[in-house]
């Protein structure tokens, strides 16, 4: 299969708010372009003769795995669809895959290297972006949101946004540190060692962050569900308390484990106003409670327990590079456990029956994989 390498010179092109910005730094002389590319993989032609243009510090891959997140679902199914995304858009923002091909500048990976990477464009001007918090850029898109995502057979990526997987960690895993660094995120947004906590929310995140308090030392963690089989999912994650809040309250349960001590930080991780007032209502007074769900209506609060109770609610917006490396750390080591969450896996060709699957499996199904190596049939 014919292969050849030209450079070509950087251009600039609009982000979707009109903004003429550089979208991707080419620079004068160190962009490469592919053309006519082919890959085989295992005696099998998996790419050919398809081109594409790498800058100095960008990084092409064939893309493996790819988590259909619930988020995607959550905007494509249910009809309700974020302000802040561009339709139509590629969809991929939970990916790992394999590297084919580097710019010159690139030191953080090689071809042939297993990486995944944030999702996050930012400006890096902005005040948030200059003292480092870049996950609430004032301009952030995020690919498969407001720019094309890695549903793709090939994605370019940027390289300070790369996280190299570790020696014998599945492309799977890969695709879901994404997630994996929320719950990173999140659990790192208040002190949750030696306090009790309570997870509002047994879905893939509730029980991620589930997973990393536990992890970073919290005392005692109980996960609350109305699904007995996330909560199942939960316990098999080694999440030892759960209760199903359509059988008993919250504020029972919590006195049956907590006792006196009461609990001391709270995760909304359930997106339903019924979940957030119940825990501003049980929870020490004093602590904290970290909201991480997307809320599909604005719920009401009671002004009362936030301002009597002297309550602090924080936010958690996705995470910074340092939450990728961590949930890599922690998924690499055992710490964090992966492999129950996982509910079904489809090929690339099998895209849209992935999502109706997960459309009609709501609350039985947790994360479901495309995979770009799988043939149809091999569907199980």
């Amino acid at each position: 299969m014919p292969s050849k390498f030209e450079f070509k010179k950087g251009k600039m092109v609009p982000y979707p708010s009109g903004a003429i910005v550089p979208d991707r730094d080419l620079g004068e002389r160190p962009a490469l372009e592919c053309i006519h590319l082919g890959i085989e993989f295992g005696g099998l032609k998996a790419v050919d003769d398809f081109s594409l243009t790498i800058g100095k510090t960008e990084i092409a891959g064939l893309i493996g795995p790819n988590g259909a997140g619930k988020t995607t679902v959550f905007n494509l199914l249910t009809k309700v669809y974020q302000p802040a995304t561009f339709y139509p858009v590629v969809q991929g923002h939970e990916y790992s895959g394999v590297v084919v091909a580097v710019g010159r500048a690139v030191s953080v990976c090689k071809p042939g290297d297993h990486i995944t990477a944030r999702p996050q464009l930012v400006c890096g001007k902005c005040n948030p972006c200059k003292r480092g918090q870049y996950n609430v850029c004032e301009h952030l898109r995020v690919q498969a949101f407001q720019a094309d995502g890695a549903a793709q057979d090939f994605f370019v990526v940027d390289d300070d946004r790369v996280a190299k997987l570790p020696e014998g960690m599945s492309l799977d895993y890969g695709a879901m540190i994404e997630p994996s660094a929320v719950g990173a995120h999140a659990s790192n947004r208040t002190d949750v060692k030696d306090k009790n906590v309570v997870v509002s929310g047994a879905g893939t995140i509730g029980n991620l962050i589930a997973q990393f308090c536990i992890a970073r030392g919290a005392k005692n963690v109980l996960i609350t569900d109305v699904s007995d089989l996330r909560l199942a999912k939960a316990r098999e994650c080694g999440i030892q308390h759960t209760l199903n809040i359509t059988k008993k309250p919250l504020k029972e349960a919590a006195h049956e484990l907590f006792g006196e001590e009461g609990y001391q930080v709270g995760f909304e991780v359930a997106g339903v106003e019924v979940s957030i007032r119940s825990q501003m209502e049980t929870i020490e007074k004093g602590s904290d409670i970290v909201v991480v769900a997307v809320f599909a209506k604005d719920p009401a609060l009671s002004m009362f327990y936030l301002g009597e109770h002297e309550l602090r609610l924080i936010g958690s917006m996705m995470y910074r590079h340092e939450d990728y490396l961590t949930a890599i750390d922690y998924v690499s080591k055992g710490i964090v456990n992966l492999k129950p969450l996982v509910s079904n896996r489809f090929a690339f060709e099998e895209y849209d029956d992935a999502y109706q699957f997960i459309d009609k499996h709501r609350e039985t199904s947790m994360k479901v994989l495309i995979d770009f190596e799988q043939k149809p049939e091999e569907k199980k």
